[in-house]
């Protein structure tokens, strides 16, 4: 469990300095830890330490989630005003570029 503990301080880490490459290699180690703790039996949860342990896991996995979910949503944000902009960007090409020429009317 420490060692999820670690791996949780170390995204935390990755996600406040947005280092996403960081954040991928640390879920990549916990699905490997969480398999070899499915495939070792589980844990004995009615050890006192060992559940106090497990709620600040649980406390720090949330507060990672929630910053995800922030960087998700300003992501979102972002896309959307440089969709806004291409729009515009296109508009204005259309009203001031100056239109082609049919090739067949310069033959003609």
């Amino acid at each position: 469990m420490e060692q999820w503990r670690s791996l949780t301080e170390v995204e935390s880490a990755g996600l406040a300095a947005g280092n996403w490459p960081a954040v991928a290699r640390c879920q990549e180690a916990k699905q490997r830890l969480r398999a070899a703790l499915t495939s070792a039996g589980g844990l004995r949860l009615d050890e006192t330490p060992l559940r106090q342990l497990l709620g600040d896991l649980v406390a720090a996995e949330q507060r990672n989630l929630e910053v995800i979910d922030a960087h998700l949503r300003e992501a979102g944000r972002q896309k959307e005003a440089l969709d806004r902009a291409w729009q515009n960007l296109h508009r204005m090409r259309r009203a001031y570029a100056p239109r082609r020429r049919q090739c067949w009317q310069a033959f003609s």
